[in-house]
């Protein structure tokens, strides 16, 4: 799906599915080793630094020839259906001045939007419903609000189903898919912290895990799911991507938050929406309390994937 979005409908399911798993390998992999974050780790003559060159070269070549190959196309007025809708005819596509991006710069913007689309929806779904299964009282009041609405709408998706966005939220500060965003500064002069310097071109990262559990900033339960934390009061909205004040990051915040927020919130809400008019969510031993996620380099997966009881509904 990653690449049918990214990359349009290209030869056939073969190829979409080897983007796929280059991108995977090449990301899961790094993600996996801390190794990688040291500068030029990947560059050693190891095997498994050896493969993910290598699939990067693979995937790098692959997306260029179908960049240069689409705008050659899209000159000749040869294009087809198959690639309407998807983010390469969008950023291939000139501005209303005349200037257009570069074919390097379309090839990593297309590699950010799969990149940012790697698992995260899905995994902040896992640990929504974990912590439904451990809460069965939140999980028939967001079941109540899932039932009284028999379809689904943009607008229901919009500015609807308040609980069930405060369940989202609630589930994606305790366990942020991703877990923090680094940043690159050049500092002007050197910044002192806790009688630490920070100098020049030092690495700056932010932990969201770290931040949304702080009590400081969310209070004394800041470490309990407390979906009511970000209610409203009723008949009013509640938007998941709502950074509120800065204290809800799993999006990041400001003009680099993430470009596909909007649409993940929508993906997640009808997710939830759906699950929970067809199915109870239980816990098991496995899952009924503790710590049951890992945290690699970016991503905050749980262990093993999730194991929850699902009990058919009949409504």
């Amino acid at each position: 799906m990653q690449s049918l979005i990214g990359f349009g409908n290209v030869s056939g399911a073969a190829e979409r599915r080897r983007v796929a798993d280059l991108f995977d390998f090449a990301i899961g992999t790094q993600e996996s080793d801390l190794r990688f974050t040291i500068p030029g780790f990947i560059n050693l003559p190891l095997e498994k630094c050896r493969k993910v060159r290598a699939a990067i070269a693979e995937l790098h070549e692959y997306g260029s020839k179908l960049v240069a190959d689409h705008r050659k196309k899209m000159r000749e007025g040869k294009l087809d259906d198959n690639f309407t809708g998807s983010l390469l005819s969008a950023l291939c596509e000139k501005a209303d001045d005349g200037s257009e991006f570069s074919d390097d710069l379309v090839l990593q913007n297309v590699y950010s939007f799969l990149f940012a689309g790697l698992d995260t929806t899905s995994t902040a779904l896992a640990h929504t419903l974990v912590h439904l299964a451990r809460h069965p009282e939140i999980q028939e009041r967001a079941r109540k609000e899932a039932l009284s609405v028999d379809e689904i709408s943009y607008d229901t998706i919009l500015s609807g189903l308040p609980f069930l966005s405060c369940v989202l939220k609630e589930a994606m500060r305790l366990c942020p898919p991703v877990s923090g965003i680094g940043r690159q500064r050049e500092l002007l002069v050197p910044i002192k912290h806790k009688g630490k310097t920070i100098g020049r071109g030092h690495g700056i990262g932010n932990s969201s895990l770290v931040h949304m559990r702080n009590k400081a900033v969310w209070g004394e339960d800041a470490e309990e799911f407390k979906p009511t934390r970000f209610w409203k009061g009723e008949g009013k909205s509640v938007s998941i991507v709502d950074p509120e004040m800065n204290k809800f990051t799993p999006f990041s915040s400001g003009i680099r938050s993430c470009i596909g927020k909007h649409l993940a919130a929508m993906e997640m809400k009808i997710m939830l929406w759906m699950l929970l008019r067809k199915i109870r969510a239980t816990s098991t031993k496995e899952f009924a309390s503790g710590r049951y996620w890992s945290l690699a380099i970016v991503m905050l997966k749980p262990k093993n994937g999730v194991t929850v009881g699902v009990q058919l509904l009949d409504l």
